[in-house]
């Protein structure tokens, strides 16, 4: 499998985060289990990723942003899905 650079696997984690939140899961609960050394987190059913590919920094500051400005998100998503979507 091809390196996977910091920043883009610690965005594909924020999305994989974002989901679960969404779903019910709490994010200290994910930030603690995305942290965790113990924590495996495969990419797809076969492929595992390791760890130090993951820059905690920046997926911190990618959920605090989603935290931060969820109102406006919604307004964007909402102000461009076609009539048969809703959010």
């Amino acid at each position: 499998m091809n390196k996977i650079l910091p920043k883009t696997f610690s965005r594909y984690l924020a999305v994989q985060a974002t989901y679960n939140i969404l779903i019910g899961f709490k994010k200290d609960e994910i930030i603690e289990d995305y942290s965790s050394s113990n924590y495996p987190i495969f990419i797809d059913f076969e492929n595992k990723i390791k760890k130090k590919n993951f820059d905690k920094n920046f997926f911190l500051k990618l959920l605090d942003n989603l935290d931060n400005n969820k109102k406006e998100i919604d307004k964007l998503i909402i102000k461009n899905l076609n009539g048969k979507w809703a959010l």
